[in-house]
């Protein structure tokens, strides 16, 4: 009769294993004694793991081999399991039986080894959910899915194989785009925001397949703090457009005239100023508004002025009253 002696070992074989992969192997070593004498011989040997430490029912069979050479020297034998299943370990307990000549006079050596933390290592590359089923995924590109068993970006949430559900995706690309997200909200309508390669955060959206690029851009903000709405090239620090010419823009100061501060500018289709609501300084600290229009002679013209004391002048600069 064989004795098991010693608690089989399972460790993770790092042999075969490249920088980005999750290891599927599992070397489990042993000692065997048979009638008190170390064992010499090559032994065909089955191993199975279940989720129970005793039962050998069909249900909580998790993985199996089939018969394999084992050669024990010195009592002291060592197998490789390939191909172990990051499923295996989606439970909270695995235990491994191994079975001596299953061909012939088979024995089953007890008590199963239980698997502890080393095997659940495994699930590095599949990690579950409570109540079953994969909540991470990573994929043999490199690609982890969150909710979703097929990637379809560096980072996927949800699930992008079902029209009109909810996903979420990181993008990290060369064309322009190297970091973006997506949202199916619903059908096929996907919103999206992305930092491209200039450092400019984009926000617009694609009707398309998600993929790094906007089908229409809605919003951005340039990496100088310039935000442009219906527009990517924003000049001043707050651009609307119709897509066609601007219509509005907030700027900060007024070269053409120094005394003005911060002002909003608003434009025609032909880009011409048509009127102007700003901020002036009439001294330290003391900030009034002035408003100007244009005339049919395309001049700017100040039209009104609420100075810093709340008195207004419509017509001249210099409001008394």
């Amino acid at each position: 009769m064989l004795k098991k002696t010693l608690s089989g070992i399972i460790l993770l074989s790092m042999l075969t294993i490249s920088a980005l992969a999750v290891p599927t192997q599992l070397t489990y070593s042993g000692r065997l004694l048979q009638n008190g004498a170390l064992v010499n011989s090559t032994l065909t040997m089955t191993f199975k793991i279940y989720n129970d430490p005793t039962s050998v029912l069909a249900g909580n069979l998790l993985w199996s081999t089939s018969n394999i050479s084992v050669p024990v020297n010195q009592g002291i034998y060592s197998v490789a399991l390939d191909q172990v299943s990051p499923n295996v370990f989606s439970g909270d307990q695995a235990y491994l039986e191994v079975i001596i000549d299953p061909a012939g006079t088979p024995e089953t050596l007890a008590p199963r080894t239980k698997i502890n933390s080393v095997g659940y290592a495994l699930q590095a590359g599949g990690l579950s959910k409570i109540g079953g089923g994969q909540a991470v995924v990573v994929s043999t590109n490199g690609y982890i899915g969150i909710g979703t068993t097929n990637p379809q970006a560096p980072i996927s949430l949800g699930s992008s194989a079902t029209p009109g559900g909810p996903y979420l995706l990181l993008f990290d690309t060369n064309n322009g785009v190297n970091v973006g997200l997506f949202r199916d909200t619903p059908a096929s309508n996907v919103t999206a925001f992305a930092v491209n390669n200039l450092g400019q955060l984009v926000f617009g959206k694609t009707t398309t397949n998600p993929t790094p690029n906007f089908g229409t851009e809605w919003m951005r903000i340039t990496n100088a703090g310039n935000v442009g709405i219906g527009t990517n090239g924003p000049d001043s620090k707050l651009v609307v457009s119709d897509n066609v010419q601007q219509v509005m823009s907030l700027i900060s100061s007024y070269p053409i005239a120094p005394s003005l501060a911060a002002h909003i500018v608003f434009k025609n289709s032909n880009g011409d100023i048509t009127g102007r609501l700003g901020s002036y300084h009439e001294g330290s600290n003391l900030t009034g508004l002035v408003f100007h229009t244009r005339s049919s002679a395309g001049n700017i013209n100040e039209r009104m002025r609420i100075s810093a004391t709340g008195l207004v002048g419509i017509g001249t600069p210099t409001p008394n009253a």
